[in-house]
């Protein structure tokens, strides 16, 4: 059997029976299949929300555990502001860049809080 044949013949095994998507690993074959049938193997110990993979860009537990313990592992450069996902970190980054303008524009007048609109203003300050 030539390469190019056990190629083809891994190709097959690995194919989706549903959709018929190969993967070269079978890890990926058994992950899209978990995603086809709706299972959630991993479980989020503090709150039970199931998900499909542990650590990937879909479905992250691991990204969805810092909703529970507060860290923030991306840091801006310029202000030194820190978010829990890079997504939210390159959004913020716009501001200092021009491409995106501040949002929030309303300070409180007791402290050094900005808000976006006024209800969340009031919600943050009820006597304003």
């Amino acid at each position: 059997m030539t390469s190019s044949d056990e190629l083809s013949g891994l190709e097959t095994a690995l194919k989706c029976s549903s959709c018929g998507q190969a993967f070269s690993q079978a890890w990926g074959l058994k992950n899209h299949e978990c995603v086809q049938v709706g299972e959630r193997r991993h479980r989020c110990d503090l709150c039970g929300k199931g998900f499909t993979h542990a650590r990937s860009r879909l479905g992250n537990l691991e990204r969805h555990q810092r909703i529970h313990t507060g860290e923030r592992p991306y840091e801006c450069g310029a202000c030194g502001k820190r978010f829990s996902r890079v997504e939210y970190l390159k959004r913020h980054q716009q501001i200092h860049t021009g491409e995106r303008g501040e949002r929030n524009t309303l300070q409180c007048g007791h402290c050094s809080q900005t808000f976006g609109d006024t209800e969340h203003l009031k919600r943050h300050h009820p006597d304003i």
